[in-house]
């Protein structure tokens, strides 16, 4: 696990994300020229910058400084330097708030799973979170209140299935419908145990496993360890190197269309996310009975949920 500048999950990853911003920019400098509904064009437009925000925010976390292109770039004047993270940040919240105010608060039918006002001032938020801005934090924590579009539901389970995607908690949810290989969800192979025909590349380790209180219903839904079901299989502690494995966004191949790819989405920004953010910047300002209001909203509903799995999908 020595990563050096040729690991190809990394050249992977670099690549990913600028091929997406690429493809963003590509949009924000042809799209204004053309003859079109407005309202439609801004939600292009609207999208294109809080995809361009999201995909440098993902850089951030994996590279810091990197370089900044906002416009088409021919191949020949790629090579430029670095741009330190903290102007890096500052373009994500100003695409963010521009995506802001030319996108819904929500979506309907067909268009359920783009980008939203909420997405991006959630975004926005978290950036401001990872600067320790806390004070700029909880002002785009409250626009994302002030939709009032979200919601913690009830079940924590229906976070991570199938059945139940988009639902009120997801402020942002990367959609995998309409598989193809390799555009599904890729955690499915990547994280399943090796037992039930994954890489098992992701372990649970003893310390997270403790971390859970004794009677928090949540670990059951995110971690398997001896004689629990697993996907239909009982659990065993051979299943992984530390005796538990993740559970989350996970399915058996039997309800997928590609064997290498899940169909669940993933959710990259939920609602509790939101109410803990919140919670951490009251609590860095000195203000910790209010920071207690969101923490035990979210505590509240983790400890409301039912006794036992509901029967695994095969």
């Amino acid at each position: 696990m020595t990563h050096t500048p040729r690991t190809s999950e990394f050249n992977d990853f670099w690549k990913l994300q600028y091929n997406g911003i690429n493809q963003c920019n590509t949009v924000l400098e042809k799209v204004p020229d053309i003859d079109m509904d407005e309202t439609l064009k801004n939600r292009i437009l609207g999208e294109a910058y809080f995809l361009r925000a999201y995909y440098y925010f993902l850089l951030t976390q994996v590279f810091g400084d990197v370089p900044l292109l906002l416009k088409i770039t021919p191949p020949d004047e790629l090579k430029i330097a670095k741009t330190p993270k903290s102007e890096i940040y500052a373009q994500i919240v100003a695409d963010c708030d521009q995506a802001a105010t030319w996108l819904p608060a929500q979506h309907t039918g067909s268009d359920v799973g783009r980008a939203t006002s909420g997405a991006a001032y959630a975004l926005a938020a978290k950036t401001f979170i990872y600067e320790k801005n806390w004070v700029k934090a909880l002002e785009y924590i409250d626009k994302v209140k002030a939709l009032g579009v979200f919601a913690l539901v009830p079940n924590y389970l229906d976070n991570f299935t199938k059945e139940t995607q988009n639902n009120a908690e997801s402020v942002w949810e990367i959609q995998h419908a309409n598989l193809e290989l390799n555009v599904g969800n890729s955690l499915n192979q990547w994280w399943r145990s090796k037992k039930v025909d994954g890489y098992g590349f992701a372990e649970a380790t003893q310390e997270f496993v403790d971390a859970f209180e004794p009677d928090d219903p949540r670990r059951k839904f995110t971690v398997a360890k001896n004689n629990e079901d697993y996907f239909g299989f009982v659990y065993k502690n051979s299943y992984s190197s530390t005796h538990f494995s993740v559970k989350k966004y996970l399915q058996v191949d039997t309800t997928v269309t590609q064997a290498a790819d899940g169909d669940i989405n993933y959710t990259a920004i939920r609602y509790a996310e939101v109410l803990l953010w919140e919670a951490e910047a009251l609590a860095e300002l000195d203000r910790v009975a209010e920071a207690q209001v969101p923490l035990e909203e979210v505590r509240a509903r983790a400890g409301a949920q039912p006794d036992s799995m509901p029967p695994p999908c095969r």
